[in-house]
């Protein structure tokens, strides 16, 4: 490393709205983005809190191992004998380009699987600290719980994405710059999915932006949120399953070209404990602008719906929203809360919503009593014929609560004990699935409840975490015996172990 003293004699410095900056070789990051990442100015006041505005912009910018801002005196004094300050900010750039390999072993309800990754990271790819990332993943899962055609699950792709540090518009404004602390965010992703029932290609594009307008409040609007699913096989068995009912239509190769808006509000404050709120508000329209052109244009609606590219595409809107609260007892005791509603209506050019736009329950994150996708909708009971097959039970409308007390153990090991309850349901009647539609009357008499307990190994930047969930009130059961203590003995059906990275919420 190098001293200062021979730094500064092997350095260049330019000078830009009046900032010099001095580096050696060259400037890593443009002289602009830097610029607008400065709150502090010459004959200003000092300030702690430009101080720390300043810090924290220049560490959003993901190109710095070390970021000091160095405050010396000058040995004159200014108007009214205020000391002088000469600010020197210290920029330790990080390596460029990087990798990464990440493989990973699954466990769920007895189907055993791997996961791997391979990630390309460029920080700075045009000088401007642009990231971006190239990410080939793969997966297989074998389910022990299934007939021959049922038996295993295998998905493959590749992701890419650009995550530029400003607005890309028709014109700068350096002023947003400053006060928003923008991002535009750019994305490519391709997937193959060959799962038991069905196999399918989908093709994505995004475009969208970023920004805080204040401490607190985070905002993100994708303005181009496009996806191509193409469905390129199904088993005859699940082609007879779902033949005549509402889940045909989810399973038909589609275009969802959505735009949507999401709202984030956290005071939560790193490295401090103190209780805290989480608040995310998420809208989502799909399809109305096709569905604007064709009606301009004056064509008459098929029976089949529009069509894009000889594919129809979807009409829905869909909104959600998660609250959740952290109350810390003390340093090794807290309490955390949470609540999630969420409700799809598709309409226009669609009967049903998009098979993955749709709702689910159970899992490592959600009513941890269930299997992950085989609670609801309602108080349905699915037929004994189609027990074996691999759980995919989904709906327009999603309640759930979450309640954990969590405690430290000893070492990095931490406990919990938590109680779960939600289901989802479908919007519309459907014949074949008696029990799936919301109610206002009756959806009350359809919650699932859970419990359980968790260890978890908590190494900060890693979290593993094994959940045991308990069913207490399970819908599907008959009117008056739901409640399992009290009607019936405990069966394994009723046990749930789930393994999972990182905390459910």
């Amino acid at each position: 490393m190098q001293s200062p003293n021979t730094y500064f004699l092997n350095s260049d410095t330019i000078q830009f709205s009046e900032l010099d900056y001095v580096f050696n070789e060259q400037l890593s990051v443009k002289k602009n983005l830097l610029h607008s990442s400065i709150y502090i100015s010459e004959g200003e006041l000092f300030s702690q809190s430009k101080v720390d505005k300043t810090h924290s912009t220049l560490n959003n910018l993901q190109n710095f191992r070390t970021i000091n801002l160095l405050f010396e005196p000058v040995d004159s004094l200014g108007v009214d004998s205020i000391q002088l300050l000469d600010c020197k900010i210290e920029l330790t750039p990080l390596t460029k380009q990087s990798y990464d390999i990440a493989l990973e072993g699954t466990h769920s309800s007895g189907n055993l699987g791997m996961a791997g990754n391979l990630i390309y990271k460029h920080r700075n790819l045009f000088h401007g600290a642009e990231s971006f990332e190239l990410r080939f993943k793969g997966a297989i899962e074998f389910l022990t719980n299934s007939k021959n055609d049922f038996n295993r699950m295998i998905e493959y792709g590749v992701e890419t994405r650009l995550n530029v540090p400003q607005f890309w518009l028709p014109i700068k404004l350096e002023a947003l710059q400053k006060r928003y602390s923008p991002r535009t965010m750019l994305s490519f992703n391709y997937n193959y999915q060959s799962r038991p029932e069905i196999t399918r290609t989908i093709a994505a594009a995004g475009f969208g932006y970023h920004w805080k307008s204040s401490r607190f409040l985070n905002h993100q609007i994708n303005i181009v949120d496009l996806n191509y699913v193409s469905v390129t096989e199904m088993s005859e068995r699940f082609s007879e399953i779902i033949s005549g009912t509402y889940l045909e239509d989810s399973y038909r190769s589609h275009v969802i070209s959505a735009f949507n808006y999401s709202f984030t509000f956290s005071n939560q404050k790193l490295n401090r404990q103190r209780n805290f709120f989480f608040v995310s508000f998420r809208p989502e329209v799909a399809g109305n602008l096709f569905s604007m052109v064709y009606g301009m244009s004056g064509n008459e609606r098929p029976d089949g719906g529009y069509l894009f590219f000889d594919t129809p595409y979807s009409q829905y809107f869909m909104a959600d929203i998660d609250f959740r609260y952290y109350r810390v007892i003390n340093d090794a005791n807290r309490l955390v809360f949470r609540l999630f509603a969420g409700a799809g209506y598709p309409f226009g050019n669609a009967e049903v919503m998009p098979f993955e736009k749709r709702y689910f329950s159970g899992g490592s994150n959600g009513i941890r009593a269930w299997q992950v996708r085989s609670l609801g909708p309602g108080s349905y009971i699915l037929p004994a014929d189609r027990e074996d097959q691999y759980p995919n039970q989904l709906g327009d409308i999603k309640l759930e609560s979450n309640f954990e007390y969590r405690f430290d153990l000893f070492w990095s090991f931490k406990g919990a004990v938590f109680l779960d309850a939600g289901n989802i349901w479908a919007i519309k009647p459907d014949l074949d699935q008696p029990g799936a539609e919301f109610s206002l009357d009756s959806f009350y008499n359809e919650i699932a409840v859970g419990t359980g307990f968790g260890l978890r190994l908590d190494l900060s930047f890693f979290v593993a975490r094994l959940d045991l969930g308990i069913k207490l009130r399970d819908p599907s059961m008959i009117s008056g015996a739901a409640w399992i203590p009290f009607s019936r003995s405990y069966g394994w059906d009723d046990f749930m172990l789930n393994f999972a990275i990182g905390y459910p919420f």
